[in-house]
């Protein structure tokens, strides 16, 4: 055991969650982050190895990618999404844009559950 887990867990603690529960939702809090943080490192390699932004990357080379796999026709729903991130967010792909709407949904969700074991 260590104090960081001891730290961890105490956050937790009181908020209505079984000890499985607690263990569980840190398990997932943690896989979570960890997750978000390789993609947003990711990112930020690919795009100081390449000296262009998001925007600039994508520009160059969606319509090669396009052409080569007609995507537009075989995957519209992730053509449609895409496009949607782009013209909302500027980029390709948003890793911090995703941890905010994640956290809060784990959040929401956390709430919710206390609501129903109140109840």
């Amino acid at each position: 055991m260590s104090a960081k887990y001891e730290a961890e867990l105490r956050a937790l603690d009181g908020i209505g969650l079984s000890d499985v529960e607690m263990e569980h939702t840190l398990t997932a809090l943690i896989a979570f982050v960890n997750g978000v943080a390789r993609a947003t490192l990711a990112n930020r390699r690919s795009r100081d190895q390449s000296g262009q932004d998001d925007t600039q990357w994508w520009q160059q080379v969606e319509p090669a990618l396009s052409a080569f796999i007609g995507y537009g026709q075989e995957f519209p729903t992730a053509v449609r999404v895409s496009r949607a991130l782009g013209d909302t967010t500027g980029k390709a792909n948003d890793p911090e844009g995703a941890y905010r709407f994640g956290l809060a949904l784990l959040l929401d969700g956390l709430a919710k559950r206390r609501e129903i074991s109140e109840s």
